[in-house]
């Protein structure tokens, strides 16, 4: 096999936690050239080791971690991929997480590691290179995720990685994720609630390798190359992050408000605040997951740092103030424009930063993470909130909870609609007053479902679908999720392909299935640019989604895939595998993954065109106001073109038998019964 700069180390994982028995598992080079990495050839393992019908909670089942295809390497690889049996959706699960870890398992000299079976008490994995051992973890099981990390960081070194679980995944709540480098999380799914059923709190890497140092000139050669094509993009999200978006999606239709029944220009105007500058005040320094060129994330400043920092900063900008003001005194009346609007740009900053005060209400620590656009709009905008120190202290929560933050944002303000209408009351909410905009509340709230404690935390633990099975029909309304994955924060009545991504993709409710940017050397379809046109969406939706397989399979990120010049995919793949891969056969590669999640789908019985759609996502009943007004979309004629485009059937999404033979997996159309 061929292994250039370590892309490939051609071997797995397989723990087996009843028996406590460790074996590596030789892979070889023509699956990963079918599937790639990640979740793509862990769609093939989990098809082929998961038995029909097994119980996502119980000891059939089996977690997955799999680093993509190019993670480790200097072609943007980064991430890694959680797949198994999803206990949410009953179907295919997998989930998405940048951070170190990745590239350190790669780096380690494994392409993956596959738990089976059910510990009979609390453990944890430890991967020193080929050294791997199951070690007791009854000191830690209980503990926050990023307690948990520091506390193994302690006993292994700082350069160890750490994936683990919150208290939510302990208590296998469905909306748990599995957490690492402090808050990136795996988040959909419910996979955090596979790892903690199976008594496993933390895997911890240390790798001694380094794949990305063993090619210098490759690595000069693509940083130079994305920074000539991405410096828009790129310049936009080190900036700010996704945190950036927040204000103008609000008021774009993008961003759902008041759980998806309102209007940012009617109901949210306060959204104002919620801007890239406004968090970044409260930001010490940048945050790159693994070798990162954007650096998109922020650490923060303690909160009961803020003041001191706002302060300082606002005596900096007053003397800076002085010294222009005698500038424009002396210069001449055609050059005071620039000078009086660079005054005003500072005197605007001393305004922002006279508005932060210590919050002892909301306390989180130094260095947390700058919360990412689908936090501040699932606990912001989806619920009326425009205080940006919760909003930090939300995402801090849940990433010590060890909690999905769009779930657990989505589940608060389908708890706050249900109160609000008197479907449950202060007995359900444990004497909480959960009503919009109550900051509060909402935090009072978040505690009792990251530890499924009192009579809330039991009631709403596990996420909406399971809360509305309990509360009744006519909570329905109000329940935004689909499949059971509650819904992500974009709403496709600006981009139609989004629906058919929440309602068809194999994991529903996923906005990272699908990105629209073009891609011209890929030959793909292109989309109609009148939103309101349902025709002709299929081919450019199924070409879109199957190039965002290549991209998860190979350990690449998005944000970065927006701006590098992705038509060199095939060629950095052949660099450092020694293959001779083409486009067509990426395309394929996509095309074979995108198939093989669905036939896991139709096995288990998870059909998604029987999904329950809440009317609210498509404009059942049409806004009255705002850019979506009166707007209802043709969702048959979405689905329907999207279906006939991937040779699905029409009344299942079931593969047909002639696709899966023309993708070289004849052996799924037998074992699902295609036609």
């Amino acid at each position: 096999m061929a292994m250039m700069n370590g892309a490939i180390n051609g071997k797995m994982l397989n723990v087996r936690l009843n028996s406590g028995t460790i074996e590596t598992e030789q892979i070889p080079e023509e699956m990963y050239r079918k599937y790639l990495g990640g979740y793509g050839i862990g769609s093939r393992l989990m098809f082929d080791r998961i038995p029909a019908g097994a119980d996502p909670l119980g000891p059939d089942n089996v977690l997955g971690l799999f680093p993509g295809l190019l993670t480790g390497t200097p072609f943007f690889g980064i991430r890694y991929q959680a797949v198994g049996k999803s206990p949410k959706t009953g179907g295919w699960g997998d989930a998405n997480a940048g951070g170190d870890f990745g590239p350190y398992m790669k780096n380690a000299g494994w392409d993956g590691i596959m738990l089976y079976e059910k510990s009979s008490k609390p453990v944890y994995i430890h991967i020193d290179d080929d050294k791997v051992e199951i070690k007791d973890a009854s000191d830690i099981w209980g503990m926050q995720a990023i307690d948990v990390e520091m506390k193994l960081k302690e006993r292994h070194g700082k350069k160890a990685s750490v994936a683990c679980i919150g208290p939510a995944g302990e208590k296998m709540s469905l909306m748990a994720g599995i957490c690492n480098e402090r808050g990136r999380l795996a988040a959909r799914s419910g996979l955090g609630a596979v790892m903690g059923s199976k008594n496993v709190k933390a895997i911890v890497v240390n790798a001694s390798k380094n794949i990305i140092g063993s090619s210098p000139e490759i690595m000069k050669q693509v940083r130079t190359s994305l920074d000539e094509f991405a410096k828009p993009i790129t310049n936009f999200f080190r900036t700010y992050g996704t945190t950036g978006i927040t204000f103008p999606s609000a008021m774009s239709g993008d961003a759902p408000v008041k759980n998806w029944g309102g209007v940012g220009m009617v109901d949210f105007p306060q959204a104002n605040v919620l801007t890239g500058d406004q968090f970044n005040l409260r930001m010490d320094k940048k945050y790159a997951c693994w070798h990162c060129p954007v650096a998109c994330g922020g650490e923060s400043y303690a909160w009961n740092e803020q003041e001191n920092q706002a302060k300082i900063r606002v005596a900096k900008r007053e003397g800076d103030i002085a010294e222009l003001r005698t500038q424009l005194a002396a210069a001449a009346d055609d050059a005071k424009q620039p000078i009086e609007a660079n005054i005003a740009k500072l005197e605007n900053g001393n305004k922002a930063d006279a508005a932060i005060k210590n919050d002892d209400r909301y306390p989180y620590p130094h260095h947390t993470h700058r919360a990412e656009y689908e936090t501040t709009t699932a606990f912001g905008t989806m619920m009326l909130n425009n205080d940006l120190n919760s909003l930090q202290y939300a995402n801090h929560l849940c990433n010590q909870y060890g909690l999905d933050t769009i779930a657990a944002g989505a589940t608060l303000a389908f708890a706050t609609e249900c109160f609000e209408n008197g479907l449950i009351t202060k007995e359900d909410t444990d004497g909480i007053d959960l009503r919009w905009g109550n900051t509060d509340a909402i935090m009072a709230a978040l505690h009792k479902i990251g530890t499924k404690d009192g009579a809330f935390g039991e009631l709403f633990g596990d996420g909406v679908k399971a809360a509305a099975a309990k509360i009744g029909p006519k909570s329905l309304e109000f329940a935004m999720e689909i499949g059971g994955e509650e819904l992500p924060m974009h709403d496709p009545k600006l981009q139609p392909e989004y629906f058919t991504t929440y309602k068809l993709d194999a994991t529903p409710g996923r906005h990272t299935q699908y990105e629209a940017a073009p891609r011209p050397q890929w030959n793909f379809t292109k989309a109609p640019q009148d939103r309101k046109q349902a025709t002709d969406r299929g081919q450019h939706h199924k070409d879109s989604s199957e190039y965002m397989h290549v991209v998860n399979a190979t350990g690449m990120c998005q944000f970065i895939m927006m701006g590098a010049p992705n038509n060199r995919i095939p060629e950095w793949i052949n660099t450092e595998t020694g293959w001779d891969t083409t486009h067509e056969e990426m395309r394929e590669a996509g095309e074979r993954i995108a198939n093989m999640r669905m036939a896991f789908n139709i096995r288990e019985g998870d059909i998604p065109t029987k999904r329950r759609i809440p009317g609210r996502v498509w404009g059942a009943s049409p806004l009255e106001a705002g850019p979506h007004k009166d707007l209802q979309m043709d969702v048959k004629t979405l689905e329907q073109d999207f279906l006939a485009a991937c040779d699905w059937d029409a009344a299942t999404a079931t593969p047909s038998k002639k696709k899966l033979e023309s993708l070289g997996i004849g052996d799924i159309a037998e074992a699902i019964n295609a036609r």
